[in-house]
Order: C-alpha cells, then sequence, then structure tokens
C-alpha cells in the first residue's frame, strides 16, 4: 500500500521507523491533489492539513474516515471541546473552565499542541504576573486534576459505529 503522510519533520522519523518492517511504501509530501491521488492512502498530521483534506471536495477515503470541519474545529479547541462535553452531560468528568478556580489551576491556550503554551497558575503572585494572558480570549483557565496518571483515548467512527478505538495510559 502506498500511504501519504502530510510533512511533519517532528514526527517523520518515528513513523519510518515503525514503518521499517512493513511492505508499506510511505512518503512525506504536501497534501496537493496530485499527491493524494497517486497513493492509496492519506494521513493528515497537522490540524491545518486534516482542515484541508476535509475540504477537497474529489477526496475520498474509505480506510480513514476524514471528519466534518465542525468535528475538526471542535477538537483542536481545547476550550470549545470542554464546552461541547459540558453541553452533553459530562461536566462531572471534566476539569472545571473558567474563573477563580482554586490555586493551583492551568492556564492555556485554547489551540495549541503538546502543552505549548500551558502554565500553572500556583498563587496570586503568578496570577498577577500572567494577567494578561489571562484576559486574553485566546487563552482560557482550567481545574487541575491531581495524579500520576493521564490517559487518551483514540475512536474511530464509521457510519456512526465505532470501528475501532486505543485508550493510552502516559507515565510520568
Amino acid at each position: 500500500m502506498k500511504i501519504l503522510f502530510s510533512e511533519h519533520a517532528e514526527r517523520e522519523k518515528n513513523i519510518r521507523k515503525g514503518f521499517r518492517f512493513l511492505r508499506h511504501e510511505i512518503s512525506f509530501k504536501a497534501f496537493t491533489p496530485e499527491n493524494i491521488k497517486a497513493n492509496d492512502l492519506a494521513i493528515p498530521l497537522t490540524m491545518c492539513d486534516l482542515r484541508n483534506l476535509a475540504q477537497m471536495k474529489d477526496f475520498k477515503n474509505d480506510l480513514i474516515p476524514i471528519p466534518a470541519l465542525l468535528v475538526i474545529d471542535i477538537c483542536d479547541d481545547k476550550y470549545l471541546f470542554g464546552q461541547v462535553l459540558n453541553e452533553k452531560g459530562f461536566g462531572d468528568v471534566v476539569p472545571k473552565i473558567g474563573r477563580g478556580l482554586p490555586y493551583p489551576y492551568m492556564l492555556k491556550k485554547k489551540v495549541a499542541q503538546s502543552g505549548d503554551d500551558c502554565y500553572v497558575i500556583s498563587n496570586a503572585e503568578q496570577e498577577k504576573e500572567f494577567e494578561d494572558l489571562i484576559n486574553d480570549h485566546n487563552t482560557f483557565c482550567q481545574q487541575i486534576i491531581p495524579g500520576n496518571d493521564e490517559y487518551a483515548t483514540h475512536i474511530v467512527f464509521k457510519g456512526h459505529k465505532i470501528t475501532s478505538s486505543i485508550n493510552v495510559k502516559y507515565l510520568f
């Protein structure tokens, strides 16, 4: 199978390593219509490439469903994702969002990757130091859930049914 990954210098080495003993032919190129048509499967590695793929009218991918733009936007914006979970009845199992949270709490950029632009606010002095960011409409404050473990769940839906899922536990 010919698999096209979108360009992502930081992830390419590990992906190549993971595919080294497999029979698939992989490449890392721009997601142009020509490059996509020349491959059996296109896998976006950035939200920008995922959005572009979702907007390509002629693109059809039966192997990995590409979500609608609204779903991409919800998943990319941490604040919006939290709001949607609250609206859908999951408010009691997700960290609280808003002002007046007890210390320590997280100050996060709404759209960021890999913990970038996240700050732990531990006291009033730090709160004052980060006041401009706290008041920035592109950031939000979120309750910290104490613990040493972090989990992520990835679910693939096709035809409104779960076709595969994986739960990952991160150890620190």
